[in-house]
């Protein structure tokens, strides 16, 4: 008893404030686990029929901390605030002390209400769509008649049960906690000194807001940790979901409206079979037979996304000579693919363009979306459909813009990162640079090799990136240095395989995940050049060298590949396998505002905004082009807004 009146005297006596915040943040957290746990009851039939391990329920529980701490931190922003303007105003000031304290009392009674109503929402809907809360309900809930007829009455019953236990739990703890130890002391003099607390306890609680001290900052797929898509749902947390949904801006397939949508459909299946949306190009219509440049249907493949390449940087691609000594030798033994278009202008869009073959987005990009990330083709998936495992890695920070959710839900088995990096090798921002990654990239194919299946393995560099901080000192160009420093990694890579075994049994492709600005004069995002990128195959596994110099889009490569291995690619509708005969050649790319096709005649850049033509080198065919490429954009937004 005299202990609890020395502390309840120590809490009114100003030295409170951090303490009770912290006190309002485990509660939360508290909550937000034993949310988990019922979760984890109600859904165990689920979890059983996946394969869940004690193991992989530890995981769900530790991953999963990432959201709920950063939950419980946002709701604590606001006691910790108010707290501090009692603690500088001077706990005896009781009149503020009750003005304040009444404002969280309600305010602890309105967030229990919001938890409530989405933690059921949550537990009820995930047994029908699969997901955690997102801001999916909001569009229901323009129709409210429709959305209601489809519940039974005793769902309804069940529903309102859920809500008052999951509102009542934490309003009755919050109201036990707060006038317990809310201060409200007699202490007279002003605290002004207790600013460093708000200082103190602002860092913290921002700190866990944002998940980490790194580049990339927390999304839904930053708990993603599970081959098993469950599991990775397991240890999201809906609010989390819920605000982060809700806080993206939303596309409108009316903003992409250029023609009626069965005009559009027409128009794009005529695309893909004539090369013009018209049939105007009297292309010869492709057949089953196609064109086979490997010499094995089931080739170990190491595929390589080169950052930042552009392929005016690239020697043997027309770019300026002398910094990419290693892939112009290397192309001469392999097939340069010598007309090819990145997708879009960032590694989030090239990344799905590559192993998706799904076409980018101006405004948006599909990967930022788990739930509709979920529905993509995947050129993994496929493989291990095929007897593949499959790998990735990445230098960096694999949750930077929800790659990691995104990978796992496109096939991938194994993912390494960063994190899987000693911290000595962490030596520049992006992460860990391309001189150590590759020779882990080395490692792990030897290791894969001796396992008696094929691989899939998938690498992502980073050194090319801003603000290109290499070891090499070759030219005064940032980039153009950073660029000989990948391109000598890479040199040094493949003629390690080439000693290997295996090598004859190897496919090797490089290409570029995005180009890069330059030089200045083709640096502008209405140029061609700014997407033109570098895409070469070698390996031992290669028939015979050759130069590719038809038009071909980065989103070509899965369907390309997968046609080679001899296994089906249908599902990709994007993607075109580029040796099939009669295969139309185009490319589509887009930027914000802008959507361009390329074609063997020339190149077309559109503004959609102003609905305008901003660049053309083939006038004949302007219009043609510029008719494609908003029937591409529009088939694209409306598949993407539709998953």
């Amino acid at each position: 008893m005299e202990l609890h009146r020395k502390t309840a005297r120590y809490w009114s006596a100003g030295g409170s404030d951090l303490r009770y915040v912290g006190g309002v943040f485990g509660l939360f957290l508290l909550y937000f686990i034993l949310q988990k746990v019922l979760f984890l009851l109600v859904y165990a039939g689920k979890l059983t029929a996946v394969g869940t391990t004690a193991g992989d329920i530890a995981a769900i529980f530790l991953h999963g901390l990432r959201h709920d701490a950063a939950v419980a931190a946002y709701l604590a922003v606001l006691p910790l605030l108010l707290t501090s303007v009692l603690c500088i105003a001077g706990w005896g000031r009781k009149k503020v002390g009750r003005t304040l304290g009444r404002i969280l009392h309600y305010y602890y009674l309105l967030i229990s209400l919001v938890l409530g109503l989405i933690y059921t929402a949550d537990l009820v809907l995930f047994g029908h769509w699969g997901f955690r809360l997102d801001a999916t309900p909001l569009f229901y809930l323009r129709q409210p008649e429709e959305a209601m007829a489809s519940a039974t009455a005793p769902e309804l019953l069940i529903a309102l049960v859920l809500f008052a236990v999951f509102a009542l739990i934490p309003a009755y703890a919050l109201r036990r906690f707060h006038r317990e130890y809310f201060p409200l002391g007699q202490a007279t003099r002003l605290y002004i000194i207790g600013v460093w607390k708000l200082v103190v306890g602002g860092a913290l609680l921002f700190l866990m807001i944002r998940g980490s001290v790194g580049v990339a900052t927390l999304n839904v797929g930053s708990v993603f940790h599970s081959p098993k898509q469950l599991h990775n749902q397991a240890a999201v947390n809906p609010c989390f979901s819920f605000l982060y949904a809700c806080m993206r801006s939303e596309e409108k397939l009316s903003d992409y409206q250029f023609m009626p949508t069965e005009e559009c459909h027409a128009a794009f299946e005529r695309l893909h079979r004539y090369g013009s949306s018209d049939g105007s190009g009297m292309q010869e219509a492709a057949s089953d037979s196609t064109e086979m440049v490997l010499t094995t249907d089931r080739p170990n493949i190491i595929l390589i996304l080169m950052e930042s390449f552009s392929a005016n940087a690239v020697g043997c691609l027309g770019g300026t000579t002398g910094h990419s000594p290693c892939i112009d030798t290397l192309a001469q033994g392999g097939i340069l693919f010598s007309n090819t278009y990145a997708s879009s202008f960032r590694t989030d869009r090239g990344t799905v363009a590559t192993l998706s073959g799904y076409p980018s987005q101006p405004h948006s990009s599909i990967i930022k979306y788990p739930d509709k990330v979920r529905g993509l083709p995947g050129l993994a998936a496929s493989l291990r459909a095929a007897g593949y495992s499959t790998h990735h890695l990445y230098g960096g920070d694999a949750d930077f813009t929800n790659v990691r959710s995104y990978l796992y839900a496109t096939g991938y088995d194994e993912i390494t990162d960063v994190s899987n990096f000693p911290i000595k090798t962490r030596l520049s921002k992006w992460g860990t640079p391309d001189h150590i990654s590759f020779p882990r990239v080395l490692d792990d194919c030897r290791r894969l090799e001796k396992q008696g299946k094929p691989y899939f393995y998938s690498y992502l560099t980073l050194s090319s990136h801003e603000p290109f901080d290499v070891l090499s000192h070759h030219d005064s160009d940032p980039y153009l240095n950073s660029v000989f420093y990948t391109d000598s990694c890479l040199g040094d890579f493949v003629h390690a395989m080439e000693q290997s075994p295996e090598w004859k049994n190897t496919l090797i492709i490089a290409i570029s995940d995005h180009g890069y600005p330059y030089p200045a004069d083709k640096a502008l995002p209405d140029h061609p050049d700014r997407y033109k990128i570098l895409m070469l195959w070698t390996g031992g596994a290669i028939r015979r060298p050759m130069v590719f110099d038809k038009v071909v889009s980065q989103s070509d490569l899965p369907a390309t590949l997968l046609a080679q291995l001899g296994l089906p690619h249908g599902e990709m509708k994007f993607s075109k396998n580029i040796f099939r005969k009669g295969s139309p050649h185009f490319a589509y790319f887009s930027f914000p505002s802008l959507a361009g096709l390329a074609t063997s005649q020339g190149t077309t850049i559109y503004n959609f905004d102003s609905k305008t033509i901003v660049y053309d080198d083939d006038p004949a065919h302007a219009e043609q082009r510029a008719g494609d490429a908003r029937v591409m954009l529009q088939s694209v937004m409306e598949d993407m807004l539709s998953r």
